[in-house]
């Protein structure tokens, strides 16, 4: 493959940000090359990886000679690269608006949400925030489950990027094990149609969710 299609990962592990641009990668048919850095070593607080990435954080990407970091900028800069694989409405097309809504709110809202459930269950296990966090998301898969009874996927019939990051968020409450369950049965099939993408199980997202 041509490297013009080699991408190379900087990440932690499977589950992380980074499997957001590594699903996206295997939905482009990239090349991949992974870098893992030891979080308990400190790897990407490294005078190198700063080169890299300016925060010691992950992802970063290197791509066509270029490095790139923020997972959704990584993101969003790949699908405008590979227009062809309609993962994004173009600029000029009357669809932008309602995709940015939606991408936006994957990346931030719904994120945020997930991550604070996965936090208080996996990372500082503490009951009470964990309850508290799970009622906060309610609203947001009601709202979810609701389109989905409609929608195939947030846009429509059509997989796009928004349904990555929003799926990287339900991966993270599966780790958490607060997977939404009988009564957002929309969400679940979402759920199920997302994790049975080609690239989403060559990610290995939900295979990493599933084994918490």
């Amino acid at each position: 493959m041509s490297s013009h299609r080699a991408i190379t990962i900087y990440s932690f592990v499977d589950f992380d940000r980074g499997s957001r641009v590594r699903w996206l990668a295997h939905e482009l048919g990239l090349e991949i090359t992974e870098k893992r850095l030891n979080f308990t070593a400190q790897e990407q607080k490294s005078e190198a990886y700063r080169k890299i990435h300016p925060f010691a954080q992950i992802p970063a990407v290197e791509f066509r000679g270029q490095t790139l970091w923020e997972s959704v900028a990584i993101c969003q800069y790949l699908v405008e690269e590979f227009p062809d694989a309609g993962l994004a409405p173009l600029p000029n097309s009357p669809e932008r608006g309602n995709y940015l809504s939606w991408l936006f709110f994957g990346a931030s809202t719904f994120d945020a949400a997930s991550f604070d459930i996965f936090y208080n269950t996996t990372i500082r296990p503490d009951a009470t925030a964990r309850d508290a966090a799970i009622e906060r998301m309610k609203p947001l898969l009601e709202a979810l489950n609701e389109r989905l009874k409609r929608y195939e996927h947030v846009l429509g019939d059509r997989f796009r990027l928004p349904d990555l990051l929003i799926g990287h968020g339900l991966a993270l409450q599966l780790m958490a094990k607060a997977i939404p369950d009988g009564n957002y049965p929309a969400v679940v099939r979402y759920l199920e149609r997302l994790a049975a993408r080609p690239a989403a199980m060559k990610s290995k997202l939900f295979a990493a969710a599933a084994r918490r």
